[in-house]
């Protein structure tokens, strides 16, 4: 298993001035990445603003800054949906967890739901009527008056 703190690491080889200077340069990469998807998402929203919004809704065209300005609003307003709880779990994370929980047999046969549609049409629908027939014979004799012995 790869260690991040191994020797092998990007960041761990050479020396300390280039270790540094490694770590400088990957920051500033990451910032421009970041700031040319902001550009590229920037435009985008001013495309289709200016493509869409003034013929539907007779709104103005806008500029770059405008369409980035929504963008700012928007995540204001709506926020980004995931935020940065790190406890967050989409749907694919908490069923990979849910699985991997399923350590013992009982558990794992408890996740094997998409048999369900298939046991239910060729054996379920008999079992039910069994068991509500059973239920209403119980019923019955439940509802029986006990007879009191005539003196």
């Amino acid at each position: 298993m790869h260690n991040f703190y191994s020797k092998n690491n990007f960041f761990h080889r050479g020396n300390l001035f280039i270790r540094i200077l490694k770590i400088i340069g990957a920051t500033i990469a990451g910032i421009a990445v970041a700031a040319v998807i902001a550009l590229l998402f920037g435009l985008l929203v001013q495309f289709l603003w200016n493509w869409l919004m003034p013929e539907i809704f007779g709104l103005p065209i806008i500029n770059y800054w405008q369409a980035f300005g929504l963008i700012i609003l928007a995540k204001i307003f709506f926020g980004s949906g995931h935020g940065h709880n790190s406890n967050h779990k989409g749907p694919m994370k908490r069923f990979i967890k849910k699985n991997k929980e399923a350590s013992t047999p009982e558990k794992a046969k408890y996740h094997e739901w998409h048999s369900y549609k298939k046991y239910w049409k060729e054996e379920g629908k008999d079992a039910f009527e069994k068991y509500m027939a059973k239920v209403e014979a119980e019923e019955k004799v439940d509802k029986v008056p006990d007879k009191e012995p005539e003196a």
